[in-house]
């Protein structure tokens, strides 16, 4: 289906969402939030689909919000959080942890404020070396958002969380990547290729496996071991009595490549 601020497709098993206001650096609207949601959900149902891409549309990734939005939201009734972070049936801050399919954040160029609280929000983040990073709220006299209050600590130690919230200071992808706030940070010319390298990783492995570990990962980042080993017992049961299981078995005895189904 069409979108009005992002563009939606698919090539193989990798579905791309790209924020598409190039004009404007691709700087966030409500409007923009509800059509990631729409498009991540859409993806996160297509069984050709294993891993989600998430990037920005000319020489930027997002440079944050709309300030002409902001500015009409600060003076309408309501909450202006609720409606920043709109998303219809799963809230923006919410929609990656919860989808089946890892989220790849390709942060190719400046990614400010919620330019940055978005690829924070996806499983994985890898960004051009030549891309310019800031948590920059403090600024424009706001505070993070996203869940990055939450999420940001835990990635990079809360010393490191305060400075680069309390400064508003950017840095480049080496320094995200040095400070914990990428993966891996590559060549602009480099980033399409090492983004692929991954996607295709991850479509080599059972998807129902990829997405129960998903789903035990961020569930024991916050559970207490006994939890997380429980959650584990069961899952690995599920995988073990798996249709995907029984293919890898098979395959491994025909000394071929297995194909998976996700069940």
């Amino acid at each position: 289906m069409g979108y009005e601020t992002i563009l939606a497709s698919k090539d193989g098993t990798v579905g791309t969402v790209t924020l598409n206001r190039p004009e404007k650096l691709n700087a966030y609207t409500n409007k923009m939030g509800a059509e990631i949601v729409e498009a991540f959900l859409a993806f996160d149902a297509d069984p050709e689909v294993r891993a989600v891409v998430l990037t920005g549309a000319g020489r930027g990734f997002c440079a944050g919000l709309d300030m002409a939005e902001a500015a009409a939201n600060s003076q309408a009734s309501g909450s202006a959080a609720a409606r920043l972070l709109a998303g219809g049936r799963v809230p923006l801050n919410k929609v990656v942890q919860e989808m089946r399919k890892p989220v790849i954040a390709a942060v190719n160029g400046v990614a400010v404020g919620i330019g940055f609280t978005l690829p924070l929000a996806c499983d994985i983040r890898i960004a051009a070396e030549e891309a310019r990073i800031g948590l920059i709220f403090a600024r424009a006299a706001l505070v993070p958002e996203l869940g990055s209050t939450y999420r940001l600590p835990r990635l990079i130690g809360l010393g490191r969380a305060l400075e680069l919230c309390c400064t508003g200071r950017t840095v480049d992808g080496k320094e995200a990547e040095r400070l914990g706030l990428v993966n891996r940070a590559v060549p602009l010319s480099k980033l399409p290729e090492t983004v692929k390298e991954l996607t295709d990783q991850i479509a080599e492995c059972g998807p129902l496996a990829v997405a129960l570990t998903k789903k035990g990962l961020y569930q024991g980042s916050i559970a207490d071991l006994d939890t997380a080993v429980s959650f584990e017992g069961i899952t690995l049961d599920t995988c073990f009595k798996s249709e995907d299981f029984r293919e890898y078995l098979q395959s491994f005895k025909e000394k071929r490549k297995p194909v998976f189904k996700g069940r």
